[in-house]
């Protein structure tokens, strides 16, 4: 039987105060719900777009129901259950009308890739996008636009034909030290979370995802002050809730949240983090660990932060 489980990084601040984003005196931006839904939404189906306005689906042959709106300073754009083909189209459609991707996530539909996106009409610095990347062709490409002064903002890992792929966008501008890793295990995934957070980094993504029915985790840390945070992962759906309910109801709010399907076991580590103290070293990548045997159930991850 299949079970939900999600990653979730929560920060102190006005809360949402339900799994449903129904409360009224909480200022949270476009950007925040999106990307907050965009991981879950994609894994059980939901009309992610439809937070914004309705409008026509622009590009020639695509079937999904898509949304465009304006809101706040930028327009934006989101997109889901594109193939390969579509998004890269719907991708080169939008970089022409001055469109930047903002977030991107990978996922998995009767054994072929699914992709949602969000774009806005913003300026912003030059950045590098791809999809569709196996472990070793992430880890080279990687390299090379690390090596050219871009940093990881976003990446999505999913399953494709037993093997891990990833969706990435870096940006080439400055910022904190950074730590980005990808194919880690449950257990190294905790072993890195602790190791970083005594060095004073802060979880600013995490992206949870399945090869063979076990779980795996892709992670950006940066080295940066900011308020009290909490990162979980591998609960299941009512785990997921309850833990949602407690924090939200201590003044923290979703900042990020990744759905994915594992094996009924795996949903059962948490980690977190309530302080944070600045100090670490740069960015680098993890090596991909060994395949492990198939299994199944669903689980999450998430993050937050306090005020």
């Amino acid at each position: 039987m299949p079970f939900l489980a999600a990653d979730l990084i929560v920060g102190s601040s006005d809360s949402f105060g339900r799994l449903t984003m129904t409360s009224p005196f909480v200022p949270y931006s476009r950007r925040d719900v999106l990307h907050a839904a965009a991981g879950l939404g994609a894994l059980l189906g939901v009309d992610l777009a439809g937070l914004g306005q309705r409008g026509p689906a622009t590009s020639a042959g695509l079937s999904h129901d898509a949304r465009t709106a304006m809101a706040g300073p930028f327009a934006w754009v989101a997109r889901h259950d594109l193939t390969a083909d579509q998004f890269q189209a719907e991708w080169n459609r939008l970089a022409g009308l001055g469109y930047r991707p903002t977030h991107v996530d990978g996922y998995t539909v009767a054994g072929q890739a699914r992709y949602a996106g969000i774009w806005e009409q913003a300026p912003g610095p030059p950045l590098i996008a791809k999809h569709g990347l196996t472990s070793a062709q992430y880890q080279a490409e990687f390299t090379r636009v690390t090596g050219l002064g871009y940093r990881p903002v976003v990446v999505s890992g999913y399953e494709i034909g037993g093997q891990a792929h990833f969706a990435a966008i870096w940006e080439q501008t400055g910022g904190p030290p950074w730590v980005a890793r990808h194919d880690l295990t449950s257990a190294q995934y905790q072993a890195e979370f602790d190791r970083l957070l005594g060095l004073g980094y802060r979880l600013v993504l995490v992206d949870g995802y399945q090869v063979g029915g076990q779980a795996r985790f892709a992670a950006i840390w940066e080295q940066t002050a900011g308020p009290a945070w909490v990162g979980r992962h591998n609960l299941t759906a009512a785990q997921y809730q309850a833990e949602f309910t407690s924090l939200t109801n201590q003044g923290y709010r979703p900042v990020h949240v990744s759905g994915y399907l594992v094996a009924a076991p795996s949903c059962s580590r948490r980690s977190s983090h309530t302080a944070t103290v600045p100090s670490g070293r740069p960015g680098t990548v993890s090596t991909p660990p060994p395949t492990r045997p198939p299994s199944t159930i669903t689980c999450a991850v998430a993050t937050g932060r306090s005020r």
